[in-house]
């Protein structure tokens, strides 16, 4: 199948502009990619290249964001409208090597049809079937609901700080990470070197008890409790603290949740997030 537009990289932070402004429109659907471009817009330290259709538009969009953080591998999220666009397959076939060691983000049931097609009986060494969670009731400004933490773990976690982790701290983290791996280690001492991973910390205790991060690709993830920790209330301080921190990059705040992870899906709806769209993790060796 031919591509019906050539596509074409977006350099310029007007054009770059321009994308996020038409991504915006197509909130919350759009939402893993309209995080990625809001980071380019910051210069976030990522080197990302961000591919669409020449001439875009809200009716006819196909977008791909190559996330070259993790290198050899390649990290890539992509968003189409509507989102059975005919140009996916070919824009990918034409920009993508399958043959190298491939990560594709957050897909939904269409895109992971049409990435499994590449690799005919070949299936992915890894699939992580989520849903996405994301703070959001209608706009980018909407104020979320009051949660249900309750008063009385407002004042028990007083004295709770929330920082940014340093270097320092990239091997506790990664080490009690459940997706560590050979290249968790240097994904970490990036998301440390762009200050996206927070961490909460007590009187008394010189390490962070939890922490979070926003991944290179805008959502936020990570989320631990140190055992002795938990049940205190530090998850949920923390969590508030990096939604916050989420949305005045511009982002809107949402997490991948495993699909039998109910604990999860829990925990952040009593947060005031809400459960939205599908989206697969699929790796390919």
């Amino acid at each position: 199948m031919a591509l019906s537009q050539t596509p074409v990289k977006l350099i310029s932070k007007q054009q770059i502009q321009e994308l996020r402004n038409v991504l915006e429109c197509l909130l919350p659907a759009s939402v893993q990619v309209f995080n990625c471009v809001v980071l380019e817009l910051l210069e976030d330290g990522v080197e990302r290249d961000i591919l669409v259709n020449k001439e875009f538009s809200k009716d006819n969009l196909n977008v791909l964001v190559f996330d070259n953080s993790e290198r050899p591998r390649w990290k890539i999220v992509m968003f189409s409208n509507p989102e059975q666009n005919d140009d996916l397959k070919p824009m990918l076939g034409q920009q993508l090597d399958f043959t190298k060691p491939l990560l594709f983000g957050g897909l939904t049931r269409f895109q992971q049809e049409v990435v499994q097609s590449f690799y005919g009986e070949k299936q992915a060494k890894w699939a992580n079937k989520c849903h996405i969670v994301m703070d959001w009731n209608g706009s980018l400004q909407a104020i979320t609901a009051v949660d249900s933490c309750g008063i009385e773990e407002d004042k028990v976690s007083c004295n709770y700080t929330v920082d940014k982790l340093s270097r320092e701290h990239a091997v506790l983290v990664n080490n009690s990470w459940k997706f560590k791996n050979n290249l968790s280690l240097q994904m970490l001492e990036g998301l440390i070197q762009q200050e996206k991973l927070l961490g909460l910390f007590i009187p008394g205790v010189a390490e962070p008890v939890a922490w979070i991060t926003i991944y290179s690709y805008g959502s936020m993830g990570m989320l631990h409790t140190v055992a002795e920790y938990r049940r205190q209330g530090c998850a949920k301080y923390l969590v508030r603290a990096a939604r916050e921190y989420a949305r005045g990059l511009g982002l809107v705040p949402y997490v991948h949740v495993e699909e039998d992870n109910q604990i999860s899906a829990d925990f952040f709806e009593k947060l005031g997030f809400v459960k939205d769209q599908y989206a697969v993790w699929m790796g390919y060796d």
